[in-house]
């Protein structure tokens, strides 16, 4: 078995036959892993009806425990040299998987990064997730350790990577659990534990957006949502500081929680969460504020408001640090 596509799947009605068609599509020899997490809609029928008439679909049942407990369960179970995620509402392009598996056997590398596209629901556009220009250098590089490029450490995605199962196994690195944002310090860890990653340009993963259902869409005001990230980001920081090379990874750790953070910040409704999530952030990352020099300017205002504690002027700027 070449890959494991593991797909968490719940209340994913609408979306659930396009995800697991491209997935079927792809010209390499598979599994699709779909962990249903206690979907209430007809998404536990259409996973049912594939694995009838799908011997590559297998279809996993749990009650409720999240997306990341999903992943897990299915890893679990997976038998595939290489592992990749799907998420229900998104969808892969013909060819996706055997583009990036191919990249990694040619680099040696045991992770692959592709730039998503971003499928834009609300008026059917596509575009580039993440800068095209950053893909096209690092696809350059061939196979690299994250630290010799900590930037891809900012790219936290689960899905738009495939990992070899052997660096996942050798590393024991799993999903937090009963959590959103868990991608994150999973992502991180395995490109921090790979000996190499490489990365392709080609927009392969199609990432839908203002479908609705995803996180991210409903994310405006949502104490969990910071509360979780701030969960993360401690987890992170925990296991990278303790690496011989922190030094080098740092910028891109920063990069990642200074960006997201000014993102839960810009989604935070009342004086006083915001507040609340301005010294908690600041707590978690004073030890490494003091070394923001070079990030992205907006980011580097953001890194001083944070060391000197200027929470009401962070406020007042948020429009201008967000643009």
């Amino acid at each position: 078995m070449e890959i494991s596509v593991i797909m968490p799947v719940c209340n994913a009605e609408r979306t659930l036959r396009r995800a697991i068609d491209s997935a079927l599509l792809q010209a390499t020899s598979l599994e699709v892993l779909c962990v249903d997490d206690g979907s209430t809609d007809n998404s536990a029928d259409i996973l049912r009806e594939y694995a009838l008439r799908e011997p590559r679909v297998r279809a996993i049942f749990t009650r409720r425990r999240g997306p990341g407990a999903a992943r897990n369960t299915a890893l679990e179970r997976a038998r595939g040299d290489y592992i990749a995620f799907l998420d229900a509402d998104d969808y892969y392009a013909p060819g996706a998987l055997a583009k990036m598996i191919a990249r990694m056997k040619e680099t040696r590398a045991q992770i692959c990064m592709a730039n998503p596209c971003i499928a834009d629901e609300r008026d059917g556009s596509l575009r580039p997730y993440r800068d095209m220009l950053f893909f096209r250098r690092a696809e350059l590089l061939g196979g690299f350790p994250v630290r010799t490029h900590p930037l891809m450490l900012a790219c936290i995605g689960c899905w738009d990577k495939v990992y070899t199962r052997e660096l996942l196994l050798r590393g024991n690195i799993l999903f937090p659990e009963g959590r959103v944002y868990e991608d994150a310090p999973f992502g991180i860890r395995a490109c921090i534990l790979a000996d190499k990653i490489c990365a392709i340009k080609e927009c392969v993963y199609f990432y839908r957006k203002n479908a609705g259902g995803s996180i991210t869409d409903g994310e405006i005001g949502s104490a969990r949502c910071r509360a979780d990230f701030l969960a993360g980001a401690e987890e992170i920081l925990l296991f990278a500081r303790a690496r011989e090379e922190y030094a080098q990874l740092r910028p891109g750790i920063l990069t990642y929680l200074l960006r997201d953070g000014l993102f839960h910040l810009s989604n935070t409704l009342s004086g006083r969460a915001f507040f609340a999530f301005f010294r908690r952030l600041a707590h978690l990352l004073a030890a490494d504020l003091p070394h923001s020099e070079g990030l992205p300017a907006p980011l580097a205002e953001f890194a001083v408001l944070l060391q000197t504690g200027r929470a009401r002027l962070c406020r007042r700027a948020m429009p201008r640090l967000c643009a």
